[in-house]
Formats: structure tokens, sequence, C-alpha cells
């Protein structure tokens, strides 16, 4: 199992979450709980969480696990609490305790009309006297606060997407340029400006390889998880499965 582990500014508060790693549990946390240590790490409490914490989930649904706590598992204890109480462990979402991890809130909720983007993996606070926190996930890097307020740090040009592989095409006037990028879907780029020229997302989750028709740009194929195949008669307007 994966460990991640912080301690508060008075050195005697320390938090850790653990990542199942049996085959029954594989990507919640050990045991549904946070570890929670009050005197430097000599002794730990777990504390049990809820169930769509524990899962991963983005909501209260078990359809919605997603298990990933092995892929973006981050922690941090707010240094102006002296108390040590709060803290925050990032997965799918970022969670906050005050109350020193007897219960969490889900401060970003991605998949149920939250503005952060999902799937976070590291957490940073501004400095020793600053509650505020950055947070950095699949889709860039968020500025956070205390009380639940995050602003977006990626509007002013910063480029995080990371692209699997492209495609060109340069028959016809649909778009011209096609990437898929983890985590941030299928993307195309005009073939000619008709506003600002930018990438566009085509269709959301995990985009992969891709492929545009030599003879028309219209016919487009992309990649997603699992090997999953997408087909695009209109320029990446709409999609239809076509792993068959």
């Amino acid at each position: 199992s994966d460990v991640y582990k912080r301690q508060s500014s008075d050195g005697t508060h320390v938090y850790t979450v653990l990542t199942d790693g049996g085959s029954a549990a594989f990507g919640t946390l050990l045991n549904a709980s946070v570890y929670v240590s009050t005197d430097t790490g000599a002794t730990w409490t777990a504390k049990g969480v809820s169930a769509q914490m524990a899962q991963d989930c983005t909501d209260s649904t078990a359809a919605t696990c997603l298990k990933q706590w092995w892929y973006e598992s981050a922690v941090a204890v707010d240094p102006t609490d002296t108390t040590g109480n709060t803290a925050y462990v990032a997965g799918v979402d970022t969670w906050q305790t005050t109350d020193g991890g007897n219960t969490w809130t889900d401060m970003t909720n991605a998949y149920t009309g939250g503005s952060v983007h999902s799937d976070h993996h590291a957490l940073a606070f501004q400095g020793k006297s600053s509650s505020s926190f950055y947070v950095g996930n699949d889709g860039g890097v968020w500025l956070a606060t205390k009380t639940g307020t995050f602003t977006d740090l990626n509007a002013g040009g910063l480029n995080t997407i990371q692209f699997y592989g492209g495609s060109i095409g340069d028959v016809g006037p649909d778009a011209q340029l096609y990437g898929g990028a983890q985590d941030n879907g299928e993307d195309q780029y005009p073939r000619s400006a008709t506003g600002t020229a930018q990438w566009n997302l085509s269709l959301g989750g995990d985009g992969g390889f891709t492929a545009v028709d030599y003879t028309n740009n219209a016919i487009v194929y992309e990649e997603q998880t699992r090997g999953a195949i997408n087909k695009s008669t209109d320029g990446g307007v709409n999609w239809a499965p076509a792993s068959n």
C-alpha cells in the first residue's frame, strides 16, 4: 500500500492516509480510515471516514466510486491552526477536517457541480503564516482558502495539459489539429481562427491517441480509457462508439 503523511506546525499532530492494496478493496483507504497521531507518531488512532470518502466516490452512490487513492493521494496540515485539528486530504476531491479527523467535508465536489477539476495530487500552503493553500490536479493549479473558496490559476495562460498523441488533417474546412489529453479529453484546434485561436474541448474524459482521416478532416477517431474508440463524422461536433 502507499503511504502519505503530513505533520502539524507544532510537531505533535500527524495525519497519514494509506491505500489498501488488497484485491477486494484495492484503491480504497485502508480500513476506511485516516490515521491520526497526537503525540508525534508514538501512537495512532484510526479515524473512520464515510464510505464516500473511503472509496473515493464522486457522490454518495456506489456507482461513482472510483477507488483511486492509489493514484491521487495527498495530505496537508494547516500551519496556522495551533491545535493541529485542521487538515486536508486530496483524492478525486479535496476533503477538510477541522476537528482532528473525526469528521471530513468534501470541499470541491468535482462531479456534482463543483468548479475545481478532479483528481488531486498535490497540496501546499502558501507559507507558515497563511491558511491558504494550492491544489494541484489533472486540470492544473487552484488557490484555496480555509472557507472553501477556490481560484482558478490556469486562466492566465498556465499550460498544464499533457497530450498522449495527436493527428493532423489538411483536407476540408473542419478543425485541422486533434490531440488526446490526460484527463482533459479530446481537444481540437481550428483550421482557421474565426475568433480567438485556441484549443477547444471536443469530447470529455481521458483522451488517448487520435487519427484524422487523410481524405476528409470531418472524419476523426479518438481513443479513451480502456481502449474504447469513438468516431466523429462532423468534425468533432458529435461522437459515437466505434470499438466494434
